[in-house]
């Protein structure tokens, strides 16, 4: 059976391993970063998903050790459709949840925090999307919920400082994908143990 997830150890490899790649390379994740940000306002949001999901490629293949450009960033538009209806559908969920109480809005954006990383890296469609980062919350509701206060917290302090966002967006990006990476082998493990 698996070893438990230790929260803190968790957490905090989390934003390890994503700190150890975005230091890498920092001026390609600020500017690809701020290309999320730019195209995702100027579309109202429409480009939103793909530009996740290509900044998570390109993060993928730069942790590789590959050579990868900024404008590489494009590539997320090849999975247009999963990627910007994921987005589309939570971005409508969350909105509603809002509206209604607030509340509502947040767990949906908490239940749905790694479906732009399923669909980058497991090539899901949408509904799987949602469904396997639902599925990986719910498997570990402390870790997750902790994780999602966490990154709300970096946000709330990258954004209050002029220029903090540059490098709050692609760490908050890079610590989801390590936290899903990591939840991915964990759950991995529990189903199916290494034999001794």
């Amino acid at each position: 059976m698996s070893e438990p997830i230790v929260l803190d150890k968790f957490i905090e490899a989390c934003f390890v391993d994503a700190w150890r790649l975005f230091i890498k390379d920092p001026v390609l994740y600020i500017l690809a970063g701020l290309l999320v940000a730019l195209i995702s306002a100027v579309s109202l949001g429409i480009c939103a998903g793909p530009m996740v999901v290509g900044f998570l490629e390109l993060a993928r293949r730069r942790q590789l050790g590959e050579t990868v450009e900024v404008s590489e960033i494009f590539n997320g538009f090849q999975r247009f459709w999963p990627a910007a209806l994921t987005a589309f559908l939570i971005g409508l969920a969350a909105f509603i949840g809002w509206w209604l109480l607030f509340l509502p809005g947040l767990v949906v954006a908490w239940l749905t925090m790694f479906a732009l990383v399923s669909v980058a890296t497991e090539n899901t469609g949408s509904v799987n999307a949602i469904q396997r980062s639902v599925s990986l919350t719910l498997g570990q509701i402390p870790v997750t919920l902790v994780l999602f206060l966490a990154l709300a917290i970096a946000t709330a302090i990258g954004t209050a400082v002029v220029i903090g966002f540059l490098v709050t967006i692609p760490l908050n990006i890079l610590v989801a994908s390590a936290a899903f990476e990591r939840l991915t082998v964990h759950a991995k493990q529990v189903i199916s143990p290494p034999v001794s």
